[in-house]
């Protein structure tokens, strides 16, 4: 019995099986023969794309209107350039009738007298004028002119033809040298008794050091310097002076590039033994001990110190504003974002906010401060120098005679 329930069971399902395999391939061969139908329900299922228009004011875009305003002003310009040239090709032909036209040459007519001349003083004689004369016949010549002794020229004597009419007066125009025939002459001789070459060197002490400044105004505002001068002056093809403790003012400034103090001469200022005083401006500079010019000296520098305060205090500063951040809480609305301060917190959120802008301000001063601040070279009083006259300088005096030796 089993056996044939099995049986039974297993034509049911392969009976089921046979009936939907041909309803599925009829199904299929009826969809696959109807084709054309199928393109026009797809096609009816296309939705229509409908074109959307704008009105004409949206459709125009910024960019169209720009150029066709620049178009026109374009066009415009172009106009007016074309009638500036117009008018300037029309001058240009006036300029040049103009220059075609001859002027009419002025005949040398003689000259009338319309009016009569003045009454002549008692004592005095003018010499005839003809009322009708030409121009060039009134014009006299310059009064001939008689070679000198030395070379030089002299006008005729005062009783010459040239001099033959009264009112005029001859002047004698003689070079000085003229007269002494060029034997004496003009160049002006110095002596080493009461005047100083250029080139002249003088060992030195400086009597008071410097802080020389290396930016802003130093150099138009010079720091003041005191020398001593410690031997007697070396001259030109080995002569010597009598300038030895003498003193003399400076004014120097700092070059941070080159780590050095540059000086230059101001005053030389000496009392002889018979107790005269000079005192008379030079030229010069200073030279150090390695032999160049200015003296080498330390770059002391407050800078770094005021920028590392301004970095504290900024720091600080920063830490203060993120204190009062952290009571905020931030909410967002269509309207935007929207900082609140906690209730609860608005005492701590003052002393946060206050104390991270005073901080700002304090590091904003500390840097004016570096800004302001330049570096400096250090000179120490004391140091042995060299002072060089870059011009000659005129003593006026017999420094020989008068300087004290000591």
């Amino acid at each position: 019995m089993e056996n044939e329930r099995r049986t039974q069971r297993r034509q049911i399902i392969l009976t089921v099986a046979a009936v939907s395999t041909l309803a599925s391939l009829v199904i299929v061969g009826l969809y696959v023969s109807d084709k054309p139908r199928r393109i026009q329900q797809a096609a009816k299922t296309v939705p229509e794309v409908v074109s959307q228009y704008r009105l004409p004011a949206k459709s125009v875009e910024p960019s169209d209107v720009w150029i066709a305003r620049s178009e026109g002003d374009l066009r415009a310009l172009k106009q007016h350039n074309e009638a500036l040239e117009r008018k300037l090709e029309a001058m240009n032909k006036t300029l040049e009738a103009l220059e075609k036209k001859t002027i009419t040459p002025i005949r040398n007519e003689p000259l009338a007298l319309s009016t009569p001349l003045p009454a002549t003083p008692k004592g005095m004689s003018v010499p005839p004028v003809s009322p009708i004369a030409p121009l060039a016949e009134n014009i006299l010549p310059p009064p001939p002119f008689t070679p000198a002794r030395g070379g030089a020229s002299q006008p005729s004597k005062p009783g010459s033809q040239a001099n033959a009419l009264s009112g005029i007066l001859v002047v004698d125009v003689t070079h000085a040298t003229a007269k002494t025939g060029g034997s004496e002459s003009t160049k002006v001789r110095h002596t080493i008794r009461s005047f100083i070459p250029a080139g002249t060197f003088a060992t030195a002490t400086l009597l008071a050091g410097i802080d020389a400044p290396t930016g802003g105004a130093a150099k138009t505002n010079p720091q003041p310097v005191l020398l001593r001068l410690t031997d007697q002056g070396t001259l030109p093809n080995r002569f010597r002076s009598r300038v030895r403790s003498c003193f003399v003012t400076a004014a120097g400034f700092g070059d941070i590039s080159a780590e050095r103090a540059n000086l230059r001469l101001e005053k030389l200022s000496c009392v002889m033994r018979d107790e005269t005083v000079l005192e008379m401006p030079i030229k010069g500079y200073v030279t150090g001990e390695d032999g160049k010019a200015g003296m080498r000296g330390r770059i002391v520098s407050k800078q770094g110190q005021m920028i590392a305060q301004a970095l504290v205090a900024g720091v600080a500063g920063g830490i203060g504003k993120g204190i009062s951040q952290s009571y905020t809480s931030l909410s967002t609305n269509p309207l935007g974002a929207v900082s609140t301060v906690d209730p609860s917190k608005i005492a701590d959120y003052g002393v946060a906010q206050g104390f991270s802008g005073t901080l700002d301000k304090i590091a904003q001063w500390y840097l004016e401060r570096a800004n302001e601040t330049y570096p400096i070279v250090e000179v120490d009083a004391g140091r042995t120098v060299e002072v060089v006259l870059s011009e000659g300088l005129d003593l006026g005096m017999d420094i020989f005679e008068k300087a004290s030796d000591l």
